[in-house]
């Protein structure tokens, strides 16, 4: 059996309204898209080829699901226009249908299974049943009835196998599948993430202070980061890339991936998208201004070097000057070419020639101990091409321009504050680091990460590491 899934986004305008620039199906529940929990389903169901069509061509769908190799499935795609019947599909998709039976589903719903019982479709040659209005449904076709569809719903009869499905009309449903998924329903979905308990699902490089305190049940995503005594739970879902600032309390909400939460908020049955605070109980959707409350952590940053970076920096100039000239002919150090992006919109780059620890000897030691292996880079400060302290420098590679995408601004600099906590050779732990110092980025942290280093690498016994751009 193969399975067409219709994407119809027509008579979706809530989900525009109240959480613009989202495509409808990657809507998360539980932190899973629904179309994802959609094609797991034909996947338990025993269904290996499976066709996507949508209405709109949104290349969000394809680059999330690419073409099934992760699910162990055959996924295609096909584009329609206007209104589209369920027979028009199946004559529009003949060779996709092969001499086997189809199970035809469309409109905005969501199936109910549990992984935990799978029950694999049969159905013989000449079924046909399903059930269907004007927002959707789903039709079981087999072989011998690709011929004689019917086009209104009257004339579709109820068969055997009868779905467990619910339509999504709106932001209340929405909400209520969220909440149902994280208080009932975890255990019969394969939901991102793990935990000792179907209660408590973490994802990947999570980080929770130990003055936090998680109310199960919870669901928190990938590369999360919460503050210190944030009160997390019950009831709360927080989507990838998100960070929680000190002092907040969430529950009965659902936080989207990539935000930021500002200091000392309640969050109490709430959704919180990009900047905005929606109301899922009186369906009303608020535009927080204030961007140290509540924000996407991507957008268009600013770039910008502050006076005060560059003072500094040029006394850091005048002041290794000459251990500079001292130490520099001693030493035989090679070179490394790399173009970095400048900011988070990918626009501009920078080429940067960074240093290659030299070869182990007295001279490299205190080049090292001294942070010399920086001071050929002081000078972009000075003319504003870089940061004296600022965001790991990323070179410029497909790879890094998708992490950007993550960030809510991005300047480089010599120094770093992931660097300062040493874990710039851990990406993901990285990128957490990151973010957090985008957001509390002041002229006193800034010092004390400058302060960090240089001191830490003056006082190191084992001075010997790579150079910046490794």
């Amino acid at each position: 059996m193969k399975a067409i899934l219709y994407c119809k986004e027509h008579e979706l305008n809530w989900v525009h309204h109240f959480f613009p620039g989202s495509s409808p199906y990657m809507l998360p529940i539980g932190n899973k898209p629904l179309l994802e929990f959609t094609i797991e389903f034909c996947i338990l169901s025993g269904i290996r080829d499976i066709l996507l069509i949508f209405n709109i061509d949104d290349p969000t769908y394809r680059e999330y699901i690419g073409d099934g190799a992760q699910y162990g499935a055959n996924i295609s795609y096909s584009y329609v226009s206007g209104k589209t019947n369920f027979r028009d599909i199946i004559a529009q998709n003949k060779n996709f249908c092969g001499d086997g039976g189809v199970f035809l589903f469309k409109g905005f719903h969501f199936i109910e299974y549990n992984k935990n019982e799978p029950a694999p479709l049969n159905i013989d040659a000449d079924s046909l049943f399903g059930r269907l209005n004007h927002l959707g449904g789903y039709m079981f076709i087999g072989r011998n009835r690709m011929d004689s569809i019917p086009v209104k719903a009257e004339d579709i009869q109820p068969g055997p196998l009868v779905l467990r499905e619910s339509r999504i009309t709106g932001l209340k449903d929405y909400f209520n599948w969220n909440m149902r998924m994280v208080y009932e329903l975890s255990s019969h979905y394969n939901l991102p993430g793990y935990g000792d308990s179907q209660s408590l699902i973490v994802g990947r490089n999570v980080q929770i202070p130990r003055d936090a305190e998680i109310s199960s049940p919870v669901i928190l995503g990938n590369l999360v980061q919460l503050g210190n005594r944030s009160r997390i739970g019950p009831g709360v879902i927080i989507g990838n890339h998100s960070l929680i600032d000190n002092d907040v309390l969430i529950h009965d909400s659902i936080v989207f991936g990539n935000s930021y939460v500002g200091c000392n908020l309640e969050i109490i049955n709430k959704i919180c998208y990009r900047n905005y605070l929606v109301d899922p109980i009186n369906e009303v959707k608020i535009d927080i201004i204030d961007e140290l409350l509540l924000t996407e952590m991507v957008k268009n940053g600013v770039w910008k070097c502050s006076v005060m970076q560059r003072v500094v920096a040029f006394l850091l100039l005048v002041f290794y000057a000459i251990p500079f000239a001292v130490i520099r002919p001693f030493l035989k150090i090679k070179t490394i070419e790399v173009e970095c992006f400048m900011d988070q919109q990918r626009k501009k780059k920078l080429n940067l020639r960074l240093y290659i620890a030299p070869p182990e000897s007295l001279a490299c030691r205190y080049f090292l101990k001294l942070s010399l292996d920086r001071y050929h880079l002081l000078p972009l400060v000075l003319n504003k091409s870089l940061r004296l302290v600022g965001s790991y420098i990323l070179e410029a590679n497909e790879e890094n321009a998708e992490i950007l995408k993550q960030f809510p601004d991005y300047a480089p600099g010599i120094f770093s504050y992931s660097e300062y906590l040493e874990h710039d050779r851990i990406p993901d732990q990285r990128s957490i680091d990151e973010q957090y110092y985008m957001y509390h980025a002041t002229c006193w942290r800034n010092f004390r990460i400058l302060k960090g280093i240089l001191m830490r690498n003056l006082l190191k016994t084992d001075i010997r590491k790579q150079a910046l751009s490794e």
